[in-house]
């Protein structure tokens, strides 16, 4: 329908236009004759206008709200703050604790507690804590990353297993910093002492130990010194078997009496034998150094005879072994001369055979006593029979 406003170019209104408006052929639908070369109608055009101005423009606005809201803040700070920088933390931390000594997937633990909302500080926390079991059992951690998280915690205990005796104990745990150079200070002072890497003193577990009693390195040294001291002061006859039967190098011997628990129970019974041995020895009296058998220095080693029983023993067969043997020289049917060195030994260590050792032993000072009865040069005592008599 044609608009045209009234007086348009400035000519004089035209009633057929305002009829087509508004159906009326005779009537100004103003209300009369009026000058209508300047007019403007302000309804008509309003309303036309006025619409799809609203309804346009408004509605653009609306969609560009949404547009502004929803992405500017959900789809970019979400990943900025979520993915990165969990990540970032997460390669961060596992180099730490790397660097620390830790083994096993230790990432999958760490990034686990971070996804729960951690920071790295607060992770630390709890894995070094008296009870981190507990607290990860709060994060609400789904069952892979509780495994995960709880792998990291086993990690780190036996990493820094000194702290968890230290908390058993009631102590407070140190810090990795100060645990680490304790750690590099035991391990310096037994270096210089000449035990090597590989002993089991220098072994993480060990220096562990130390920590958890609270040994400090200062006392480690002063260990280390008095050990030192008793390996230059040692009996040089034990020194002298050890390495002569055992093998056992200064080192070895350090380590064994620095700390007896950590060395095998072979090295405790060599160094056993080895002083048995060495009261052998100093007695004159011959014994095999065999790793089985009864009547060698390892067998009366396993049987438990201390070094101050085989200097007693050794010293009796040493008195009494001449006489014996002179004996069986003379009789025959009670065992030969070498073998009487080992009868004496059986029957006063009481090992294996023991019994038939002392019966043949007695039998054959009977037989010099029957031999010789009625005498009167032939009194027990000179033969040494009394002495014997003393060995059970």
């Amino acid at each position: 329908m044609a608009l045209m406003r009234v007086g348009e170019n400035g000519g004089t209104a035209s009633t057929s236009n305002w009829a087509s408006s508004t159906g009326s052929t005779a009537t100004n639908p103003l209300g009369g004759p009026k000058d209508t070369s300047n007019y403007q109608p302000p309804i008509v055009p309003a309303s036309g206008v006025t619409g799809p101005n609203t309804t346009g423009t408004t509605g653009p606005v609306k969609t560009t709200g949404p547009a502004t809201t929803g992405p500017a803040t959900t789809g970019t700070t979400g990943p900025a703050s979520t993915g990165p920088t969990t990540t970032n933390a997460s390669q961060q931390l596992t180099a730490l604790l790397s660097g620390y000594g830790l083994t096993g997937n230790i990432g999958g633990g760490i990034t686990a507690m971070l996804a729960s909302g951690l920071d790295m500080t607060t992770v630390l926390n709890i894995i070094d804590s008296p009870n981190p079991s507990a607290q990860i059992g709060s994060l609400g951690l789904t069952p892979s990353q509780l495994s995960a998280a709880n792998g990291l915690i086993t990690s780190w205990q036996q990493r820094f297993s000194g702290n968890q005796a230290r908390i058993a104990a009631g102590l407070n745990p140190l810090d990795p910093a100060t645990y680490i150079a304790n750690e590099q200070s035991y391990k310096q002072v037994m270096t210089m002492a000449g035990i090597p890497a590989s002993s089991p003193l220098q072994s993480t577990d060990y220096l562990g130990k130390l920590m958890g009693t609270d040994v400090s390195p200062a006392e480690v040294q002063m260990r280390v010194n008095a050990a030192t001291a008793a390996v230059q002061n040692e009996d040089p006859q034990v020194l002298t078997q050890l390495q002569a039967q055992f093998g056992m190098t200064m080192p070895t011997i350090l380590t064994h009496l620095l700390d007896p628990s950590v060395a095998a129970p072979l090295v405790q019974q060599e160094y056993n034998a080895a002083t048995i041995g060495a009261e052998a020895a100093r007695a004159g009296v011959s014994i095999a150094y065999g790793a089985t058998g009864p009547l060698s220095a390892m067998g009366l080693a396993a049987q438990g005879i201390t070094q101050s029983q085989a200097n007693q023993g050794f010293t009796s067969i040493a008195q009494q072994q001449a006489a014996m043997q002179s004996l069986a020289g003379r009789y025959q049917g009670y065992g030969n001369a070498e073998g009487i060195g080992q009868q004496l030994e059986a029957s006063t260590f009481n090992t294996e055979g023991a019994a038939q050792a002392q019966q043949n032993l007695e039998r054959l000072k009977t037989q010099e006593v029957s031999a010789f009865s009625g005498s009167a040069g032939a009194a027990t005592g000179s033969l040494g029979a009394k002495d014997i008599s003393g060995l059970s």
